[in-house]
């Protein structure tokens, strides 16, 4: 394309053809005309350019946000996978923990049981024990040791000084009379030994149910430990699984 300078630099040869003021007339507008286009021209091409520089940015802008896209996208389903990962571990950790935690809660009840058992029997035991001594102890009462004889009779001081006193008048006394002071001592006697019996019956007794009382009691402060043990067990057990969560 000419420049307006080339056009203005045209000349033209003179003789009787064209007139020469029409024709530099003509040249003085065309270049006018022209420079006014060739300079539109040149700004239309810079606003192109410009144009052109911002659609390229804006590309790169679209390209860059594309690969972002991309990136987030692979980045939300990795973080997905990880997630369901870590969900299936966390759910296969507790499953083992809960059985863990049943399996060793089994354990317990079946020796707690084994220890209730351990001790009903040393109960049996104690009670077969104690029955045995009070069986012995009601033979031996029942012994010829232990039966009252008239001639075994220990007579009491009082007894022995009104023998002693009224021993000349005993010659005296009629058989009968004699009788019923030997029924009335034996009386005495059996009232004695029966009142000691009762008396040993009762502390035996009361020996026997102070035993069993202890028995139980040492039956309910083991129960009570052990359930304090477990529940201590159980709650650090909690603790230390949410630690690890």
């Amino acid at each position: 394309m000419l420049t307006p300078i080339e056009i203005e630099n045209v000349s033209f040869k003179s003789g009787r053809g064209y007139s020469k003021k029409e024709v530099d007339a003509f040249l003085n507008t065309v270049h006018h005309d022209y420079e006014a286009l060739y300079k539109e021209n040149r700004e239309l091409k810079d606003k192109l350019n410009t144009l052109s520089d911002g659609v390229q940015y804006y590309k790169n802008i679209e390209k860059t946000l594309q690969k972002a896209l991309v990136l987030a996208e692979k980045t939300s389903t990795e973080i997905k996978e990880a997630a369901v990962r870590q969900a299936e571990a966390i759910e296969k950790e507790a499953y083992l923990k809960a059985n863990t935690i049943l399996a060793d809660a089994k354990h317990e009840l079946n020796r707690i049981q084994n220890q209730i058992i351990a001790l009903i029997q040393n109960f049996d035991q104690c009670k077969a024990q104690i029955k045995q001594i009070t069986m012995a102890q009601m033979e031996l009462l029942e012994s010829e040791s232990f039966s009252v004889k008239v001639s075994s009779f220990d007579l009491e001081p009082s007894f022995v000084i009104k023998n002693d006193v009224l021993s000349e008048k005993e010659e005296t006394k009629e058989p009968e009379e004699m009788e019923q002071e030997i029924m009335q001592q034996d009386t005495i006697q059996q009232d004695k030994t029966q009142q000691d019996k009762t008396q040993e019956d009762k502390t035996q007794e009361e020996e026997e149910r102070e035993m069993l009382m202890k028995l139980f009691q040492s039956i309910e402060e083991n129960s009570k430990q052990k359930q304090t043990d477990n529940s201590k067990n159980t709650a650090e057990q909690d603790f230390e699984f949410l630690n690890m969560d």
